[in-house]
């Protein structure tokens, strides 16, 4: 969920400058987020600072598992956590995918 939400453009609360919001970071004060450039960090520190995700470390983190809510029919995937209820309707009607039969798929689709 952090990855996804690294693409969001917010605002810092000092210049109003529109930066990815995982750039973002709390001021010293702790109430406001602010880009690098109001933190005073320069290019080279925020390059170092990034930790590298190397392949194996994303691959230890386990397969993606694909799940579909057979009440909504909402398709969506996670990785090593089994959902207890549907992110789209708050239903607890997720099953995995691999372990639908095609008959509850065809059954699913006619209603």
């Amino acid at each position: 969920m952090v990855r996804e939400n690294a693409d969001i453009i917010m605002r810092c609360g000092r210049c109003s400058q529109q930066v990815p919001m995982s750039q973002l970071k709390y001021g010293k004060d702790g109430k406001m987020l602010l880009c690098p450039t109001c933190r005073g960090e320069s290019f080279q520190s925020r390059q170092q600072a990034k930790p590298a995700v190397s392949r194996e470390m994303h691959e230890a983190a386990g397969p993606v598992t694909r799940y579909k809510c057979t009440s909504c029919g909402y398709n969506f995937t996670r990785r090593n956590i089994k959902p207890e209820k549907c992110p789209y309707c708050g239903k607890p009607s997720v099953t995995e995918l691999s372990k639908i039969s095609s008959d509850k798929l065809l059954d699913d689709d006619v209603d």
